[in-house]
């Protein structure tokens, strides 16, 4: 069974889509048209308290390469560095958190600046989060932005 389609955050398989009838042009239109951003609640616990509680939007394939250029450092000549995967993962949570979210506030706050030795938020994420929590994360924005297991496994075969 193939996912490829979300509705109001429902996944709809091809089996589904098979038995609806085919879409207009005007409604293929539409769909374009409107706003594809994705969004979704997350709760960070740790025992039985919540942490954290930020919402994550789907990212853009210009927002994930603006977070893989930022995660290579460039040495004094200018030459590029290798991926830093840590610093490229924290990014991608980074742009994806909402602004206004209680995400963008811890990441973004001065006083966690000031504690953690930092100069920007992304530094701040590494600090705050378990490893475990930043996969949870990462999983949840592949998810909402259109990576998905099944499509990974298609695209092999």
């Amino acid at each position: 069974m193939t996912e490829y389609e979300y509705e109001d955050n429902a996944v709809v398989t091809e089996e589904e889509t098979t038995e609806a009838e085919p879409m207009s042009e005007a409604d293929v239109l539409a769909g374009l048209l409107e706003d594809n951003v994705v969004e979704q609640t997350v709760r960070i616990k740790r025992g039985n308290k919540v942490r954290l509680e930020l919402t994550l939007h789907s990212l853009t394939e210009t927002e994930i390469n603006r977070a893989r250029k930022n995660a290579i450092p460039r040495g004094k000549n200018g030459k590029k560095g290798e991926l830093n995967q840590v610093l490229f993962r924290s990014w991608e949570i980074y742009l994806a958190t909402q602004e206004g979210s209680d995400g963008k506030k811890v990441w973004d706050n001065p006083r966690l600046y000031d504690k953690y030795g930092v100069m920007q938020g992304v530094d701040v994420i590494d600090h705050v989060l378990l490893a475990g929590e930043k996969a949870k994360l990462l999983d949840v924005i592949d998810e909402i932005s259109g990576y998905g297991e099944d499509e990974e496994e298609e695209v092999k075969n």
